[in-house]
């Protein structure tokens, strides 16, 4: 079988001619004019118009993104030339032993800002500079200063919903809608009927 294959390979491979366009669009003319069929007539020979499309819309593709990138890198470039806000440890930070100012802490973790992350040490710069520990946690003695500091960590509970509340979303669904509407007769009297469900 393999002899066979090397065989074929050698003595039947064609290399394709890559014919100029127009030659293509010769070969179309002349199958277009002896195949009557309109199914058969152009399956075997390429769309050039198409093909023309095709290639310009992969041209305009490709200049969009590399306006796209060339963008992407000056917004880089303006973001990182931009003056950096300078954060100052206050002396109430200083007294208390940290060594990050809770505004800049909070911009890091909201910003998921990797740069800055890195520029403290990482997690472990973070956790030196407030001053806490993977393995043992926080002093329980420093934290109301702590909390004075950093704040509370505690997010605002929504208010309760009252009963009625309930039951207006209930009457809002479709559901019990046509439920409530099944349940009265025609006569106008309520039954309770619950043989269809």
């Amino acid at each position: 079988m393999e002899k066979l294959d090397r065989y074929l390979q050698e003595h039947f491979d064609v290399p394709a001619k890559n014919p100029s366009e127009e030659a293509q669009r010769r070969w179309r003319q002349a199958v277009g004019t002896i195949v009557k069929n309109r199914r058969r007539r152009f399956r075997w020979v390429p769309d050039l118009d198409r093909r023309s499309l095709d290639k310009a819309k992969v041209r305009s593709t490709q200049e969009k993104i590399r306006v796209a990138l060339y963008v992407q890198q000056a917004a880089l470039i303006f973001s990182d030339g931009a003056k950096k806000k300078e954060f100052k440890l206050t002396e109430d930070i200083i007294k208390a032993r940290f060594s990050i100012n809770p505004d800049e802490l909070a911009l890091i973790t909201s910003k998921h800002d990797s740069k800055a992350l890195k520029m403290h040490g990482g997690v472990d710069g973070i956790s030196k500079k407030v001053r806490s520990s993977f393995d043992h946690g926080i002093c329980a003695s420093d934290l109301d200063t702590r909390q004075n500091i950093y704040g509370v960590n505690r997010y605002a509970e929504k208010p309760s919903r009252s009963f009625w509340m309930f039951v207006w979303d209930a009457f809002q669904d479709m559901t019990l809608i046509i439920l409530m509407l099944v349940w009265q007769q025609k006569d106008g009297q309520r039954a309770c009927m619950m043989a269809w469900v």
